[in-house]
């Protein structure tokens, strides 16, 4: 570098060329070093002390290792305490995926903490599910999201998501009205699927019919509003009344309420049976 002024330096942006020169005081010699070297040698982070945007895809740590303590590799961590900031994590091992295979987690390992979304919090339609979980990792809620397939099932309570919409292990409380939603229809016959409502009202009987019921469920409660414009025989079948003898209905402008409850839902299901007569349509 003899006879080259500093001021004669071209000013521009760095390249992988770029050297700088400096004494080591202890060896006594000039040296030169990479960027790259510096980098290595002052230890320096890809995430520096300071604001700034991130103009292009970045990954960040993508699969490189893990935290103290734990096999696994994670995208983000920021502020990891007891109390909580932020992590994510693509991957850590095998386990139960409450609290180790998780993609984010806040709060982790603790009770404090939260998220809070502000839009949709969804399941992507390839897989995957969401749990609520306690310390000791039973599970209090739990939504699924099976393949390509929508499944909305929900399960409170419960290790896995059930076969219906909703299922509750354990005892539910209601601070307010539970109902049933009456299902109303001008059936002119005693064919019903309890799928539709566990209430149903039928408003234009008359003549001879077979109750056929679809979907029975043992231990359920159906009622039937049985409205009736001229004299109904109805054939009972899978039904069992008190002292073995169904009742005579009202015949016409007459409402009859038949009470079901399932106890067998094989074939077309078994039912024990009451009701209540002869109200005024």
């Amino acid at each position: 570098m003899a006879g080259v002024k500093f001021s004669a330096f071209t000013t521009g942006a760095t390249t992988a060329n770029t050297l700088i020169v400096g004494y080591d005081s202890v060896a006594g010699t000039n040296n030169q070093y990479t960027l790259a070297q510096l980098k290595t040698g002052l230890a320096i982070s890809n995430i520096y002390d300071a604001d700034g945007d991130i103009l292009a895809t970045r990954t960040i740590n993508d699969r490189a290792g893990g935290f103290t303590g734990t096999a696994g590799s994670n995208a983000l961590k920021m502020n990891i305490r007891n109390s909580g900031a932020l992590f994510i994590a693509g991957y850590q091992n095998n386990g139960d995926p409450g609290t180790t295979n998780n993609c984010v987690r806040w709060g982790p390992g603790t009770t404090l903490g939260g998220i809070n979304v502000r839009g949709n919090l969804g399941l992507s339609s390839g897989g995957g599910n969401m749990s609520l979980i306690s310390s000791g990792g039973s599970q209090f809620l739990t939504m699924n999201q099976n393949g390509s397939a929508i499944d909305t099932n929900v399960s409170i309570g419960a290790a896995a998501v059930g076969t219906e919409k909703l299922e509750v292990t354990g005892n539910t409380k209601i601070t307010g009205q539970g109902y049933t939603e009456l299902h109303d229809t001008t059936n002119t016959t005693l064919t019903v699927d309890w799928n539709n409502s566990n209430i149903q009202e039928l408003t234009s009987l008359t003549g001879s019919h077979t109750f056929t019921a679809s979907n029975p469920q043992i231990g359920a409660t159906y009622i039937l509003t049985l409205g009736q414009t001229g004299a109904v025989t109805p054939t009972w079948t899978g039904v069992k009344w008190p002292a073995a003898t169904a009742p005579t209905l009202s015949g016409a402008g007459k409402t009859d309420i038949i009470t079901l409850i399932c106890y067998d839902a094989t074939g077309a299901g078994l039912y024990y049976g009451s009701s209540t007569l002869n109200f005024t349509t």
